[in-house]
């Protein structure tokens, strides 16, 4: 990056992208730094998982280069066994090739090249497996084979859909947006800030997020060295063209989910017609499916606020929409915050961004965006609008939830979780006591654990105090904490 030599949106090359392999790092080019170098010693950690996250996911080829998977430490440098004359050429070629960088002018330090020759510089290549078990080399293999998990589960699905290079776009310096079309209308998008600054113009989300590196913003501003994959390859008509797939998207059913191991496992049929059950909404059949479609869209047209809208304190000036008939004047607001305050306002509806139109019962009905004040602390707050005589529910919540640094970071912990009344030892009354519990912390430390996962120690019921809390089997657990205390 960043991209040169052809106009907006042209593709990249004729041939596909599995036409070709992309690496970061490999044995000619690291043997040739002067002390065979792997690039985690001169790049930073974010550099690069944000440029790792790009070539690993490309719907090229990617090469994994020794050791590169679990941050190996130990360097690559230019080593051969010649005979004496062609040696001492080669050991002299490289110094004098090296000389020319501003770095190795002292003489000295060219002397500290290593001899290709030499038996220790063959040596000091090989990898201490050991190290695989322990951080932050055990921390960068997850953070791959996770990434590999993706690749696996959404990118080689696809490659036979894409036929022809990239489409992409510059932004600015280090930062672009690829995009590779998938079949009848299906895209794989690829949003890239590969610089040390933030940059601004990436387009809101579109499709599922496979993968982010960094923090990207809601105004469409990428932190440094952040990279976002997405893949639309359900486009909403095709979606939506199962009744039961629109109807289960309009309430609130996720599509799909990622499980323990990584993998995206869809949902089924029945499994979203069991929910829709619950809330009363009948879908047996494509008759009631449309139905309920019907019924849905029309109470969304004929309800001036929703019940509930949730939004996030840090994704700019909160907003509601809003439906009123075509027409309608000034209207006011009043918005009650959770700590009593309130807040209020009188604009023109016809001033309000227009989202969408239609006809209900007759009824010509605009939705526009109604934006309120610029800041709206967390918690539930109400608003109400007249004319309408309609009000809801604000739950204004953070963008996300607090994460412990080392899971932050990508890292897992794991526990034991146990039941205090289970516990044996020499000393207890047969039950488990504090003393036995002090023990299990002691010992699961000893042995690297981050957290122990204890029961509710109280009764169950007030009036029936001798009944236990129910046992669960001990289970590895992530943790929240990176001790045990």
């Amino acid at each position: 990056m960043p991209y040169r030599g052809r106009p907006r949106g042209e593709p990249s090359a004729n041939l596909p992208p599995t036409a070709f392999v992309a690496f970061i790092q490999n044995h000619d080019q690291v043997g040739n730094r002067a002390f065979g170098d792997r690039v985690t010693d001169f790049g930073s950690a974010a550099a690069v998982r944000a440029i790792t996250a790009v070539y690993l996911l490309l719907p090229q080829i990617p090469m994994l280069f020794m050791g590169e998977e679990w941050g190996a430490v130990q360097p690559f440098p230019f080593f051969c066994d010649f005979g004496p004359d062609l040696a001492d050429a080669v050991r002299k070629g490289r110094r004098d090739e090296f000389a020319r960088f501003p770095e190795f002018q002292d003489p000295k330090t060219r002397e500290r090249i290593p001899d290709p020759m030499a038996e220790e510089t063959f040596a000091s290549a090989k990898l201490r497996w050991e190290d695989i078990a322990r951080e932050p080399h055990a921390g960068w293999l997850d953070w791959y084979r996770r990434v590999l998990v993706i690749r696996h589960a959404e990118i080689v699905p696809v490659l036979g859909a894409i036929r022809e290079a990239g489409r992409y776009e510059v932004l600015g310096e280090g930062a672009v947006i690829v995009r590779w079309q998938l079949g009848e209308g299906g895209v794989l998008m690829l949003a890239a800030n590969l610089a040390g600054t933030p940059a601004p113009g990436f387009p809101n989300g579109s499709g599922r997020v496979l993968w982010q590196e960094g923090e990207a913003g809601e105004d469409g501003t990428f932190g440094p060295w952040t990279v976002r994959w997405s893949l639309d390859d359900d486009p909403r008509e095709q979606r939506c063209a199962n009744a039961l797939d629109e109807l289960a998207e309009r309430m609130g059913i996720e599509p799909e989910f990622r499980n323990a191991k990584g993998e995206i496992v869809r949902t089924g049929a029945e499994t979203k017609r069991s929910p829709l059950a619950a809330t009363g909404v009948r879908a047996s059949d494509e008759e009631q499916t449309r139905e309920a479609l019907v019924t849905l869209e029309r109470g969304e047209w004929l309800r001036p606020l929703p019940p509930v809208a949730v939004l996030q304190v840090d994704a700019g000036p909160p907003s509601v929409d809003l439906v009123l008939p075509v027409g309608t004047g000034e209207i006011t607001w009043c918005l009650t915050l959770e700590d009593g305050s309130e807040q209020t306002g009188r604009l023109d509806f016809a001033n309000l961004d227009l989202l969408d139109a239609h006809t209900v019962e007759g009824r010509q009905l605009q939705r526009r965006r109604l934006a309120l004040a610029a800041e709206l602390p967390c918690g539930y707050h109400r608003l109400a609008v007249e004319p309408g005589n309609s009000s809801t529910v604000l739950a204004s919540t953070p963008g996300k939830c607090w994460l412990p640094p080392p899971l932050a970071q990508g890292r897992r912990l794991w526990g034991i979780a146990a039941q205090l009344y289970l516990l044996r030892s020499a000393t207890d009354w047969g039950i488990g006591d504090f003393r036995d519990l002090r023990r299990l912390v002691e010992l699961a430390a000893d042995h690297g654990a981050d957290v122990i996962g204890l029961n509710p120690l109280h009764a169950m019921f007030p009036t029936i105090r001798n009944t236990p809390v129910p046992t669960r089997r001990p289970v590895v657990c992530c943790s929240t904490s990176s001790t045990l205390t």
